[in-house]
């Protein structure tokens, strides 16, 4: 069973990558009204001990980030955005979950310009290509200490650690 959510892990962070991709190289943004996103919130969040574990509210202090120019904190607020994202589709596996992990990505990308697109991507290209800097980010990432979601059951270990694995490809020492 682990090994068959490691190969459907590994697909979807690929297809996730090629999505950002080809949102950078086109342009996309967004006039519409937020399907996803709370109501947005001032200033670029920097301390992790207090992350929210609403992915919605993490994406959008992301996007504030680097409009203040803080592309090292968004790319921290990214990776433990879609780790969220991931870990609620691994321990409720539904294609609801799947599209939000996609959406509220796509949705956070369509606030930002151009600039602020490559500026992120050249982030975590640097971020998650060298193997140094990939192991300092992963060990930012942490599990919420206070559950903000509606869902009251506490966050687990072992699939905070796949779903880590499964979207960063940190391992279980990061």
């Amino acid at each position: 069973m682990v090994e068959k959510i490691k190969y459907f892990s590994h697909k979807r962070s690929i297809l996730a990558a090629k999505a950002i991709f080809l949102m950078s190289l086109t342009g996309c943004t967004s006039t519409s009204s937020s399907v996803f996103l709370p109501p947005v919130v001032e200033g670029c969040v920097t301390d992790s001990i207090n992350f929210d574990s609403r992915p919605e509210v993490l994406y959008q202090q992301m996007t504030q980030c680097i409009k203040d120019g803080n592309t090292q904190q968004a790319t921290v607020l990214y990776a433990e955005a879609g780790t969220m994202t991931w870990y609620y589709s691994l321990v409720e596996s539904s294609e609801a979950n799947r599209i939000r992990h996609n959406g509220l990505l796509a949705e956070s990308l369509g606030a930002l310009n151009k600039s602020q697109k490559s500026r992120l991507s050249t982030s975590l290209e640097q971020n998650l290509n060298n193997s140094d800097a990939k192991a300092r980010l992963c060990a930012q990432i942490i599990i919420p200490l206070i559950q903000t979601t509606r869902n009251d059951a506490p966050i687990h270990q072992q699939f905070w650690d796949m779903a880590k694995e499964g979207y960063l490809h940190c391992n279980k020492q990061n």
